[in-house]
């Protein structure tokens, strides 16, 4: 096997536990958590390129991709070591299928998307949509704000500047009438949607973008209707028409939450 004669000419066992090995001395010499091998061959293959597991085979011509693409065809076989599902129609993939760090829904799936961007996964674009960050495990884009803090009883807070306490701007109040009594309100043209106790990280802009949202207040009391228990992700989408994502951390008659506002 070409792979094996690869390995051997290394230094390494000429074996699959051989190319294992390569690779995790790549992650120790670079003190990264990941590392993958490629090979590229001028011999016969069943598929141009692919990846299986901690490595990516491919041939110099990529098909009709051609050698000056040979990068965007790495990029996209990358992607798969990561977790990173295929995109376009004949891949047979599907807009609920899970994929990546975070198991994250493949809502840019060509066939399916509500609203599909070319991207790395699909056509080899440059581009990487923000289904792809996600399932990469880089669900941050442009951050508007983000942060952690006690949301005080009776205080609101405005997710674009991260501040609590503003007369104006707020998105929510934490409105407690009386010592059992507590709802979540929207202020100021904001949205909320329940997600419940979603894993936080996963929660990606997309996903932000497509949730059902309405001004109606979630309701926090101190019994057994309260929606808001540690662990529960809320969206919002603010009045100044950003979407944020929050976490209750702790519950109370303050909150302790986490939060992230995307420009």
């Amino acid at each position: 096997m070409l792979r094996n004669a690869a390995m051997q000419a290394m230094g390494y066992a000429a074996s699959y536990d051989g190319m294992v090995a390569y690779a995790n001395n790549i992650k120790a010499s670079n003190a990264a958590g990941w590392g993958y091998a490629i090979f590229v061959t001028k011999y016969p293959k069943d598929w141009f390129g692919y990846e299986w597991g901690n490595h990516v085979v491919m041939d110099f011509t990529v098909d009709n991709w051609g050698i000056d693409n040979f990068n965007l065809v790495v990029a996209h076989e990358t992607g798969h070591v990561f977790g990173c599902p295929d995109e376009y129609g004949s891949s047979g993939c599907n807009c609920t299928q899970l994929g990546g760090r975070y198991q994250i829904a493949n809502g840019n799936c060509q066939p399916c998307a509500t609203n599909f961007v070319p991207c790395l996964m699909c056509s080899n674009s440059q581009a990487v949509c923000d289904y792809t960050r996600g399932h990469l495990g880089w669900n941050e884009l442009a951050v508007q704000s983000r942060g952690t803090t006690t949301l005080k009883g009776t205080w609101t807070f405005d997710f674009d500047t991260g501040m609590q306490g503003s007369s104006t701007g707020s998105d929510i109040w934490w409105e407690q009438v009386n010592n059992v009594t507590r709802y979540l309100v929207p202020q100021g043209g904001a949205m909320l949607a329940n997600l419940g106790k979603v894993n936080f990280d996963a929660v990606s802009l997309q996903t932000l973008q497509t949730r059902p949202y309405t001004m109606t207040p979630i309701n926090g009391s101190n019994n057994t209707s309260n929606q808001l228990t540690a662990g529960t992700v809320v969206a919002i989408k603010t009045g100044a028409g950003r979407y944020a994502k929050m976490k209750i951390n702790s519950y109370g008659y303050n909150l302790g939450m986490t939060w992230v506002t995307y420009k």
